[in-house]
């Protein structure tokens, strides 16, 4: 599958629709499924008659609840896919460097601090650490002498300098 800039926010939105779709079939078919049954049986008149017209109609529901959630689950693989291979895709690039290189971004929500999403090989061997010593750790770990001042590169981005 070809992976570009694109592909995460197209299925995304292949996935809310998907949902919203589904959504508005149960909606629209127990809607229809309860005029249908008064249409036929007229308006129940005590909770035995309303719950002899309804259970029909939430059986109904429920398939096509089910056909909706494969339709929702079918996207959601597909979307985790394209995630999985746009990550190998740019960690093939970040592995390529010679150099050491990092991949960084904000952590989590309300976080003010980068964090390592990747380091590749050369920064693994620097530090004799693996992989995973490195995720969602600061990036200022680096202990670089432009770390937390306004010569990082981060720091450069924020204020608009092209250049670090």
């Amino acid at each position: 599958m070809f992976v570009d800039h694109l592909s995460m926010p197209a299925a995304a939105k292949s996935l809310r629709r998907e949902v919203l779709i589904g959504l508005t079939t149960v909606i629209i078919i127990f809607v229809l499924a309860v005029a249908i049954g008064m249409v036929r049986n007229g308006v129940p008149s005590s909770a035995s008659a309303l719950a002899e017209s309804v259970v029909p109609m939430l059986l109904v529901c429920a398939a096509a609840s089910v056909m909706a959630y494969r339709i929702i689950g079918k996207r959601f693989r597909e979307f985790l896919q394209i995630a999985a291979e746009r990550e190998q895709f740019f960690m093939g690039i970040v592995d390529a460097c010679e150099q050491p290189c990092s991949v960084t971004a904000i952590g989590k929500p309300g976080d003010k601090e980068w964090r390592w999403l990747y380091v590749n090989g050369p920064v693994q061997a620097a530090f004799k650490k693996p992989l995973g010593h490195f995720l969602d750790k600061f990036c200022h770990n680096w202990g670089a002498n432009i770390c937390k001042t306004g010569n990082c590169g981060r720091e450069c981005l924020n204020c608009g300098k092209p250049e670090a």
